[in-house]
């Protein structure tokens, strides 16, 4: 994927093809309008014993540098918590993983490389810029921190970017650490406290409530 400028606009219904796609792949939107989309999606990924939340902004720009992605991350970091409707504490079989999908007419080459090389970590967390040109490439980051699930996570960029629904990928290194770590600690667990560790995700599935989709925006 080229660094350089590119140049173009994307189509009327860039935004609404790709809530589609994210939609077909069990995202919610809880925001659209002529600008952006925002969607969200909670998913127990079973073999690899760990959830993940994954909230994503799909964002029109007419020009972006490496200081409005830098901005753009962030804000969607520091807003992501009211948007997540996981109960669970992060880190507890539990992750969250922000992307600010930006389909920018026109990029500066810092913000390309801002894009490639920058995953913002948390506490059972991690965030990254994903930035689409109107030629339909698209650049983000692969990183070292979370890379046992980022062929999922990378999948959901890919869907955001492209508008193109496909199949999710599997996570090789995610799936054998579920089986030879995280559920022999959860079983261990679970067994030494007679069972009581399970009220937690008990009591996140009774009290988690999935947002209701927002409407499409109207006519202008």
């Amino acid at each position: 994927m080229t660094d350089l400028p590119s140049h173009g606009s994307f189509p009327a219904d860039a935004l609404l093809v790709r809530r589609k796609a994210l939609e077909d792949q069990g995202f919610i939107c809880v925001h659209h309008d002529d600008r952006e989309i925002v969607l969200v999606r909670k998913k127990f990924y079973w073999l690899a014993g760990i959830r993940i939340s994954t909230i994503a902004r799909v964002r029109r720009a007419a020009s972006v540098d490496r200081q409005e992605l830098d901005a753009g991350l962030r804000d969607m970091i520091n807003n992501a918590g009211p948007i997540d409707p996981s109960k669970i504490p992060r880190g507890f079989q539990q992750m969250r993983n922000v992307l600010d999908v930006v389909l920018a007419d026109e990029a500066t080459e810092d913000a390309a490389a801002f894009a490639l090389n920058t995953n913002r970590k948390g506490m059972g967390s991690a965030s990254q810029s994903v930035l689409v040109r109107p030629d339909g490439s698209w650049t983000t980051c692969t990183p070292i921190w979370g890379a046992a699930y980022h062929p999922w996570i990378k999948h959901a960029a890919q869907v955001a970017a492209t508008g193109e629904s496909t199949p999710e990928p599997s996570a090789t290194m995610g799936i054998l650490i579920g089986i030879l770590v995280m559920w022999p600690a959860i079983i261990t667990v679970v067994a030494s406290c007679c069972g009581i560790p399970l009220i937690v995700p008990i009591a996140a599935a009774v009290m988690e409530k999935d947002p209701e989709p927002a409407p499409l925006p109207g006519p202008a």
